[in-house]
């Protein structure tokens, strides 16, 4: 992957801690976990649609370079760019160890 492609930035937001209040377990607030460069891969509507059988919604991949941050990511996780917030959908790898391949989704209210 040459650093020339990286050309976007994104945060990346982790999930907030859980609490417990004896009935419910709710989830925290997402919270910036850092930023990294990204190169980003829109994908086409009607092959996100049919894919993830969703409507409304953007779908969107991005690759990073893979360090100890970004190999955390999963699905709990949130991604923001472009003041649009993200949720992850899956996150695989891209040769050995060079990059990560973040796929996600934005419903119609967070575009």
């Amino acid at each position: 992957m040459k650093a020339g492609q990286l050309d976007r930035t994104i945060t990346l937001l982790q999930p907030g801690t859980v609490t417990d209040d004896g009935y419910t377990e709710k989830a925290g607030a997402h919270t910036s976990a850092g930023t990294r460069k990204a190169r980003l891969m829109p994908a086409s509507p009607q092959e996100g649609f049919e894919l993830q059988g969703r409507v409304g919604k953007s779908l969107a991949s991005f690759m990073v370079r893979s360090d100890s941050l970004t190999r955390t990511v999963d699905a709990t996780w949130k991604l923001e760019y472009n003041s649009v917030r993200y949720d992850v959908i899956g996150v695989t790898e891209s040769g050995r160890l060079d990059g990560l391949v973040i796929e996600v989704v934005a419903d119609d209210r967070n575009l």
